[in-house]
């Protein structure tokens, strides 16, 4: 059995299992270096039990094969392997949480087959990353839905299970930042939407971050081992560019707090369309009429071209300041608001969408 590859022990299994077939392309390659050692393994949904099998077929040694399920039914289920356990509950609860550490605190696999929402899939990572050794691998199966509604997913959806793991790998390249702003400030927007929370240090060490055709693999390791490390240059002739100088030099810090494009609490407003499109598909129409939310627009709008009318008479009083200067400037915004008019901004955008919502 040492030998057979994962392929055809899933093919001969009892029990039956249900994975793509890139899944197990992937695993057969991303678990050799596994294979031998005395590992544990956490498994968050197995419904029956066939993947469950397959794993402690192809690992002999390991020491711990956890699996979890919300489903009761799968309490019922019979294992001849010792190795194998079944918890049944909910991943991300405390108490579920609890039994599965009583029975192995630490985990060498993760892997993520549970519901496929994005809330549960960013609720098992933040719950089990930190109790996933170094070393080891987190995996989460499935995305393609965090893509569909049913999921809590689309393609532009801010807190899909997705755009999580992609946030990810901006931690990678933290020290590249060049802000002051830590790695908890990138994912803050994400996890208090779903109430959850991740400490710093286990976000450094987050190694690597691999996709695939609906996978997302995350590494673990050390966090003095994931940073970019020395500059070596090799050789003695330089007939191009002499970079000798750098040998042995630490990754430049490029200070990044002027840039727009880099402050973490300006960025986070490219959440602004995904969060108003879900208040839409969500809107109680019993508390708050969508034909209100227009009138609301309507009257943000018509409070910014009486500010600016106010300003201009008060302008127009002064004799103490620039007159021609301010009212060039009053021109100017005037001129924005108008251009915000335009239907390709986002309000206008948002009142033609709001008529078309059926009533």
């Amino acid at each position: 059995m040492k030998n057979e590859s994962l392929q055809h022990i899933f093919s001969n299994g009892e029990k039956s299992s249900d994975k793509w077939a890139l899944y197990l392309d992937v695993y057969e390659n991303l678990f050799a270096s596994f294979r031998d050692r005395p590992i544990s393994i956490l498994e968050i949904g197995i419904q029956n039990g066939g993947f469950t099998e397959v794993l402690a077929a192809y690992f002999p040694n390991a020491t711990q094969i956890v699996g979890c399920d919300i489903d009761p039914k799968s309490g019922e289920l019979a294992f001849s392997d010792p190795r194998i356990s079944v918890v049944v509950g909910d991943a991300s609860n405390a108490e579920t949480a609890a039994r599965i550490d009583s029975i192995s605190a630490e985990f060498d696999i993760i892997i993520d087959d549970g519901s496929h929402t994005s809330k549960d899939i960013v609720a098992a990572f933040s719950h089990y990353f930190p109790k996933l050794r170094e070393g080891g691998l987190f995996v989460a199966e499935d995305l393609h839905c965090s893509y569909w509604f049913e999921y809590e997913g689309g393609l532009a959806h801010p807190f899909s299970s997705m755009s999580f793991f992609k946030l990810l790998t901006d931690i990678i390249n933290f020290e590249h930042w060049g802000i002051s702003q830590p790695r908890t400030r990138l994912v803050q927007d994400m996890l208090h939407h779903y109430s959850l929370e991740i400490a710093e240090d286990e976000l450094a060490k987050i190694s690597s971050v691999e996709f695939f055709n609906s996978m997302s693999i995350v590494r673990k390791k050390a966090a003095s081992s994931v940073t970019l490390g020395k500059r070596f240059v090799s050789g003695n002739q330089f007939s191009v560019a002499d970079n000798a100088r750098f040998n042995l030099s630490d990754a430049l810090r490029n200070d990044q707090h002027g840039n727009p494009y880099s402050d973490l609490d300006l960025i986070s407003n490219k959440h602004v369309f995904g969060i108003l499109a879900g208040v839409l598909l969500h809107l109680d129409a019993s508390k708050f009429e969508r034909a209100q939310i227009v009138e609301r627009l309507g009257a943000i709008e018509s409070q910014m071209v009486a500010r600016l009318g106010g300003m201009e008479d008060k302008v127009r009083q002064s004799t103490t300041i620039q007159h021609a200067e301010i009212l060039e400037r009053l021109a100017a915004l005037a001129a924005g608001i108008e251009e915000c008019k335009r239907p390709r901004t986002f309000f206008e955008w948002l009142r033609v969408k709001l008529r078309q919502v059926p009533r």
